[in-house]
């Protein structure tokens, strides 16, 4: 009896890790560039572009006009330093904020020493200006989750991982979801 209980337990937990691995397991990546992606977790994810150096997904938000949107793109650049990539980075990141039309409330950079090759991380805030005829109570936010990284193998070349909500009101699990985005994207040296 103690000799099929043990069997049942063993099929149980080798059951359980089959079906983790099934949901977020290595058949749903996508490489692109050497750069290996796990798309965006839930449903309602589409699809709305994909290029040879760029993928990008969307869903609607809860309340209509909002979207949550993911994207991995590679880019090139100049030879740099790991030091100097982290620093270009921090220059291009500044320059490039607010959006037009937004306040800038909260750019916060993150050290990334999980990772094996130079990355930037950061989260940013913004608030939609108001304008003459805008809804004080009703606020849109830009709320946005980037990784920045030198490419491993490959010269001269980055990536970007970013997570986005656009509208009022991101939910609690926006960090969360950002995150398990973020750190399925990945370059292996």
């Amino acid at each position: 009896m103690a000799w099929n209980s043990k069997l049942l337990l063993n099929f149980s937990l080798i059951f359980c890790v089959l079906t983790a691995f099934s949901v977020h397991g290595a058949e749903n990546r996508i490489v692109l560039e050497g750069i290996t992606i796990q798309p965006p977790v839930g449903e309602a994810w589409k699809v709305i572009y994909r290029g040879s150096d760029i993928m990008r997904w969307e869903k609607a938000g809860p309340w209509e006009g909002e979207r949550y949107s993911a994207q991995v793109l590679v880019f090139a650049m100049g030879p740099v330093s790991k030091n100097e990539f982290i620093s270009k980075m921090k220059e291009f990141v500044q320059k490039d904020f607010p959006s037009p039309g937004m306040v800038l409330k909260d750019l916060e950079f993150r050290d990334n020493a999980d990772r094996q090759y130079p990355c930037l991380s950061f989260n940013s805030l913004e608030k939609e200006k108001l304008k003459k005829n805008s809804d004080p109570m009703k606020p849109r936010f830009l709320l946005g989750e980037y990784l920045y990284c030198l490419h491993p193998k490959k010269e001269m070349t980055g990536f970007a991982a970013i997570y986005m909500f656009d509208g009022e009101n991101p939910g609690a699990g926006f960090k969360a979801t950002a995150k398990r985005f973020i750190d399925g994207i990945q370059a292996f040296p």
